[in-house]
């Protein structure tokens, strides 16, 4: 069996923890949209190695999966909340969104990349997706590790509460989900054993910022990648993740 993770700042996790072991690789994808990007290799680069898979092969994708961070990691000007179904916990304090026009906004999101649309369509192999990591629970944590988020000023807007931002996150993997299921791929949940009783990334697995896990959790994501079924009639399987921020 050979696993080859492929991808951008969430790879480096799975990436740390084989460290060269056996027959698993890391490698990270650069970001097509700036040319200063790190990275191992480009996008088209990607491309070809997924369409040198075959039918008994398995391409993992971690491309989407952020939205959640970008809109709610830093305290938006207009303080919002939104009940989940079957539950009724909300901050009165908070303006009141709709859960339906989140839902509606983070799967439009999900669906309008093309990426994962791409290099589905180019491999012959069985396809997944990995949920992202779940979110930090530590306010304070990540202040320490972030002045600055997609032009906003940490310290001068605040960190959205851990209950929202993680309700956020749960939205967006259900999102990712119900996509996975329209273009006939399989969805990969964070770990069981990576998350608290509260639904958050248990503290030992946090990675050096916000937003990101350590080897640790990159090792619990290996596991499931050896752990997932081959497909149909295949005596064995290869295992290719393509991932990103």
């Amino acid at each position: 069996m050979k696993i080859l993770v492929v991808g951008s700042s969430h790879t480096a996790a799975i990436s740390k923890a084989v460290d060269g072991a056996g027959d698993i690789d890391a490698l990270w994808v650069k970001n097509p949209k700036r040319e200063d990007a790190p990275g191992d290799i480009t996008l088209d680069q990607a491309i070809e190695a997924v369409k040198a898979l075959e039918p008994s092969d398995t391409l993992a994708l971690t491309w989407i999966g952020t939205y959640h961070n970008i809109f709610g990691l830093v305290q938006h000007e207009r303080p919002f909340d939104f009940f989940e179904p079957d539950s009724d916990e909300f901050d009165e304090t908070r303006e009141l969104i709709p859960y339906a026009l989140i839902r509606d906004q983070f799967s439009a999101t999900i669906r309008s990349d093309s990426f994962t649309r791409k290099l589905s369509q180019a491999t012959k192999a069985k396809v997944a997706l990995l949920s992202t990591p779940p979110v930090k629970g530590n306010n304070e944590f990540i202040h320490s590790k972030m002045k600055n988020y997609r032009g906003h000023d940490v310290a001068a807007a605040g960190v959205t509460p851990a209950r929202i931002r993680a309700k956020l996150w749960r939205l967006e993997m259900s999102c990712i989900e119900a996509y996975c299921k329209d273009i006939g791929a399989e969805f990969i949940s964070a770990p069981e054993e990576s998350l608290t009783a509260d639904g958050y990334l248990r503290p030992e697995l946090y990675g050096s910022d916000a937003t990101h896990a350590n080897a640790a959790y990159g090792a619990m994501v290996v596991d499931q990648l050896i752990s997932l079924e081959p497909a149909p009639h295949s005596p064995q399987k290869h295992v290719l993740a393509i991932a990103s921020c």
